[in-house]
């Protein structure tokens, strides 16, 4: 009852900003300027979410499922048109952008047509800041995203991934490997 109360008057105040399925808690949250939402898809929170300020949330037509113990920095932007799965005690820092879409730039309609496809990330992954996570992503547990990187494309278990050039990812299987 305490959490539907809590949401009745964030919601009342105007404050957080919510609209569709929803299930799961917001442990701490700035509601001032975050925005939660779910039109057509689903958005689930399995557990506690910790969020600063200015988070966008959006399940908008797809479904998007939060592990349990997240924590999202300022600025973070997480919209799913297909599919974004992000697993349990996950770090994101501020200003990081996780989307299972692109515009599709061949289309007849560049501002609705979208090309999509899942964005997985594991368990006990930590993102740096400004990092941009792209469609079609798997990024497996335990892995570090570097600062600055925009990553597309799998990468397992226990990786250190990190922007080396402006065109390209490298990943890095042990801390051997850094020296």
């Amino acid at each position: 009852m305490k959490l539907v109360n809590y949401f009745y008057n964030l919601l009342r105040l105007g404050k957080l900003k919510f609209k569709g399925v929803y299930n799961g808690s917001i442990k701490q949250a700035i509601p001032e300027s975050t925005v939660v939402r779910a039109e057509k898809g689903i958005l689930s929170i399995d557990g506690k979410l910790s969020c600063r300020e200015n988070c966008y949330i959006s399940a908008s037509a797809g479904n998007l499922k939060i592990g349990n113990g997240c924590f999202l920095n300022q600025n973070v932007m997480i919209v799913s048109h297909e599919n974004v799965v992000i697993g349990n005690d996950v770090i994101i820092g501020p200003n990081v952008v996780i989307v299972d879409h692109d515009h599709d730039y061949k289309g007849s309609d560049r501002k609705s047509d979208f090309i999509s496809s899942p964005v997985v990330i594991g368990n006990n992954v930590w993102i740096g800041a400004n990092a941009v996570i792209l469609r079609g992503t798997t990024i497996g547990a335990n892995s570090v995203i570097g600062a600055g990187a925009v990553v597309k494309g799998n990468y397992p278990d226990n990786v250190m991934i990190y922007q080396e050039k402006k065109t390209e990812c490298r990943s890095i299987v042990s801390q051997e490997d850094v020296l």
